[in-house]
């Protein structure tokens, strides 16, 4: 008998042929007693023979455990985009009756460690360990074996003796069964829906010229920055699948996210090579640069070049005209890693799940969203 993915509670019931309540009361023992003992044999050689592992948050919950939950980070509660992950948890613990504690160490991998020992003295039930922006984190020695889940972030490889494959920051190699789920925005669709966005803004213009994107790309770890954001490889790899498979020209023209740096990027190009159909900026700052580069050379936002960026800042809409920037669905995010670990059981293979980045206002496309 072979279930691929983790194994739920429900398969368990099924196989088992009794209801799920009957499972979990069995294999939580609990006044197992009231059903025939084949009946329990039963349940418990199906669960072993499927290989499956009760959530030990649930099961804490149900024995009377300190309906306390901790959100831990080294910088989250700072960030203004990712102060919406801890107000989305916020949220959906308090709706489940439980209190969520929210700790930081800005940055101080001592301090960290002893939040961490701290909180598990006090009993806290499980864990939700979040980044401030989407990319690879190492598992804490201290939380391997508590309920945890990741959230704005994936596990980071195993490091270790021995050789070890090089492979891409943003791979899923690594993920196992036996990782924390995660939950992260989906870069990679949201990068192909600003490609078809950009593409039906050139269609009602008549232009079939290429794309420009505007911002630098990480590919993987450095030296110097060895756990890199995720998002801006992500989106560029989602831009780029889109376009090509329409035969439309993709050119990235690299700087760094602020304003300053891609208005001067922006500005020399368009001193020595033609209008681009398009422009995808990596972010917001980003956009607000070329807004500034594009009136420089006395080109319109979107009769001229429509544009559409990443992120759904408060900066989105004061921008004139107002930005089409794709939002990052940070309090869906805080609420689903909450859902995740107080759910007495994970979707079969949904150790990663992907929330969709929201649509944008149109006003710098020019075309109306289909």
């Amino acid at each position: 008998m072979h279930v691929s993915g983790r194994v739920t509670l429900q398969q368990v019931a099924e196989a088992a042929g009794v209801s799920r309540g009957t499972a979990s009361v069995i294999l939580n023992d609990r006044a197992s007693a009231r059903f025939a003992a084949d009946t329990a044999r039963r349940v418990r050689e199906t669960a072993q023979q499927l290989g499956y592992r009760p959530n030990r948050l649930a099961t804490a919950l149900l024995q009377g455990g300190t309906q306390t939950l901790a959100l831990v980070s080294a910088d989250v509660s700072g960030d203004h985009f990712a102060a919406d992950l801890v107000r989305g948890a916020s949220q959906a613990a308090g709706s489940a009756g439980q209190l969520l504690y929210v700790a930081q160490s800005d940055g101080r991998p001592e301090l960290f460690d002893r939040l961490l020992h701290q909180l598990i003295d006090q009993g806290v039930d499980g864990f939700v360990y979040a980044a401030s922006s989407y990319r690879r984190l190492p598992i804490p020695q201290v939380l391997q074996g508590h309920p945890l889940v990741l959230l704005n972030a994936l596990p980071a490889p195993a490091t270790g003796p021995g050789p070890r494959s090089r492979r891409p920051h943003n791979s899923t190699a690594g993920v196992h069964d036996d990782s924390p789920a995660a939950v992260v925005p989906d870069d990679e669709q949201a990068g192909r829906l600003a490609g078809s966005l950009l593409r039906g803004a050139m269609a009602a213009r008549g232009r079939t010229d290429g794309v420009l994107l505007l911002g630098r790309v990480v590919h993987g770890p450095t030296a110097e920055d060895p756990s890199p954001g995720m998002a801006g490889e992500l989106r560029e790899r989602g831009l780029r699948a889109d376009l090509g498979e329409h035969k439309i020209p993709l050119t990235h023209l690299e700087c760094l996210w602020w304003p300053t740096q891609a208005r001067e990027a922006l500005d020399a190009y368009l001193r020595s090579n033609p209008v681009p159909g398009a422009i995808c900026a990596l972010n917001d700052r980003v956009a607000m640069g070329a807004y500034d580069a594009l009136r420089r050379h006395s080109l319109h936002i979107p009769d001229d070049v429509p544009v559409v960026s990443f992120d759904g800042s408060d900066l989105a809409a004061w921008l004139d005209p107002a930005l089409s920037s794709l939002s990052l669905p940070y309090l869906q995010m805080g609420a689903r890693a909450i859902e995740l670990l107080l759910h007495g059981d994970q979707p079969p293979g949904a150790l990663i799940e992907r929330i969709p980045l929201e649509l944008p206002h149109p006003s710098s496309l020019g075309a109306p969203l289909t």
